[in-house]
Formats: structure tokens, C-alpha cells, sequence
């Protein structure tokens, strides 16, 4: 037994030295072709930011139908205490809330375009990104497209904003005031 065992030891030790990996020489900077590496690297920068924003603020990578220019216009943005984001319908208009309210946004868009995505970044009164949130309006004309955000442990006083986006492009900021 022991002749048997030998031989497959002295195979696996033979395989092993074969596959030991040798460092990769260095090539000198001139002899090199950084252009690739670079278009990898900031390839790889790019993800990692696209992934950091996912992280920070919630919102999935933006399909590229939704990065193109479109006939659409923000028309309005109203504030309210209450309303639905199923239905797109909002209560009575105010932009004065208590600091346990919940503040719904009513974005009216209008155009001939059918395929554009609205963002709404809620921003509070020193700057800071609170929430990020989107949606796909899937069709032409005036739109009604519904908001919201509550904060349980309550909002901060002060002046507020939600600035809103059509396919990435700013089109407009609106302010709300909690007191």
C-alpha cells in the first residue's frame, strides 16, 4: 500500500510545482497601453459610484430611455397633508405643515411625450438629500403623478425642498415650510 500512496504523492507534489505562479514581469510605462486600463478603471469608478448611489439614496441605475430629452414640462408642483400616491390625488393644498404631518407633492407634467420618468429629491433645510424617489408616467398630456414623504420621528423646522426632475433634467425646486 504504501508503494501505491508514493507514487500519487510524488504526482500531486509534481502538479502543484507546476501550477506555482510566477510574479507577472513589470512592463516599462512606455512599452504599455494605459488606454485600456484607464477606460477599465473608470469603468469600475463608474460602477462603484452608480452602486454608491444606489446605496445612499435608494434609486436604481436610470435605463437610458428614461436619461433622453422629452417634450414634457413641469407645469405645477402643490403640497398637501394628505392625498394618495395610487390614485395621484392630493387633499387640501398647503405649504405650511406641523412636524409630524406627512407632505404629499402633486406633480402636474404636460407634453406629447408618453415615456419620461419624474424624480423628486427631498431636500432639508441645511441642504441634506433625505430621500430620492421616482416614477415612470407612461402617457402623453397633462399628468398627474403623486409624492410623498412622513417622518415618524418628525420633520425638522424650517424651509424644506423638493426638487423635481423629468428624465434627470432639473425642472424645477419647490419649497414647504414646517413650523
Amino acid at each position: 500500500m504504501t508503494f501505491k500512496i508514493l507514487p500519487c504523492v510524488a504526482i500531486c507534489v509534481c502538479l502543484l510545482a507546476a501550477c506555482k505562479r510566477e510574479p507577472v514581469p513589470a512592463v516599462p510605462a512606455e512599452a504599455r497601453d494605459d488606454t485600456a486600463a484607464s477606460s477599465a478603471e473608470t469603468a469600475a469608478a463608474d460602477d462603484s459610484k452608480r452602486k454608491g448611489a444606489l446605496m445612499e439614496t435608494g434609486v436604481p441605475a436610470v435605463p437610458a430611455r428614461y436619461t433622453r430629452s422629452v417634450d414634457v414640462q413641469l407645469e405645477q408642483a402643490a403640497f398637501s397633508s394628505s392625498g394618495s400616491e395610487k390614485d395621484d390625488t392630493i387633499g387640501t393644498l398647503t405649504d405650511d405643515f406641523a412636524p409630524r404631518d406627512s407632505v404629499y407633492v402633486d406633480v402636474l407634467t404636460n407634453g406629447t411625450d408618453g415615456d419620461y420618468q419624474i424624480t423628486t429629491r427631498w431636500i432639508d433645510p441645511a441642504g441634506n438629500l433625505l430621500l430620492e424617489n421616482g416614477r415612470v408616467v407612461a402617457a402623453a398630456g397633462p399628468q398627474h403623478t403623486v409624492f410623498s414623504l412622513s417622518k415618524p420621528d418628525g420633520w425638522q423646522p424650517g424651509a424644506h425642498a423638493v426638487e423635481i426632475t423629468i428624465n434627470g433634467k432639473v425642472a424645477g425646486k419647490h419649497a414647504f415650510h414646517v413650523k
